[in-house]
């Protein structure tokens, strides 16, 4: 029996690596899911209903679910709304695909949630460096054997793989070839261009999937 016990946001996270059960949130998150009773059990009961050919949206009991895709490197990914709240959900599935079981102990929600933490206080201590870089927030991470689930914010952009890089102004696709250098000098890596996302808006990059 191996425990790993780490701090996450302001809770404390237990993983049990023999049973693979695992659950943290932040305080924030946990704060709204108290003020809307049993999402996350409206949450599963909502994704056993979507299918990416015929059903790709439901509501029930007043959270929006939305599928937006499904595969083999993310088992599915969804956006959540609760109340004004919009959420990206990652889930990784066991025995799906051509896996039968996690491809390796980082694709479970807490350490992926643990790698965008780091790289987050990274960016942070470099901020006047890197203005319009930003790295996904974790709300909630949840393991429980065959299902893991990782919680960040929504972030309303395109990924790298959708767009011409040349859209981005000089001076940030400048910044995001300097901080990709600094989070690699620091072990952290898969900068898939799926996992970047370039919000047009705000002038900002935001990195939604590390690994460390």
């Amino acid at each position: 029996m191996c425990a790993l016990e780490r701090k996450f946001g302001e809770s404390v996270t237990h993983f049990n690596a023999a049973t693979s059960r695992h659950l943290a949130m932040d305080s924030e998150f946990k704060k709204l899911i108290g003020q809307h009773k049993n999402v996350i059990k409206s949450f599963l009961e909502a994704r056993e209903k979507l299918s990416y050919w015929w059903r790709r949206k439901i509501e029930l009991n007043g959270i929006k679910i939305r599928l937006i895709a499904r595969g083999n490197t993310a088992t599915a990914a969804y956006s959540v709304q609760i109340g004004d709240k919009i959420f990206f959900i990652k889930e990784q599935a066991r025995g799906k695909a051509r896996y039968d079981s996690f491809r390796a102990y980082f694709d479970l929600a807490a350490p992926q949630g643990e790698a965008l933490e780091r790289a987050e206080k990274l960016v942070l201590k470099n901020k006047k460096q890197f203005p319009n870089i930003e790295i996904a927030k974790p709300r909630l991470t949840w393991t429980n054997r065959g299902l893991s689930f990782l919680v960040t914010d929504f972030y309303d952009g395109k990924t790298l793989d959708k767009i011409n890089p040349k859209i981005i102004p000089d001076d940030i696709y400048t910044q995001f070839l300097e901080v990709t250098k600094l989070l690699t000098s620091y072990g952290f890596h898969d900068f898939h261009p799926s996992n970047i996302i370039w919000l047009p808006k705000d002038n900002k990059i935001v990195f939604i999937d590390l690994r460390y």
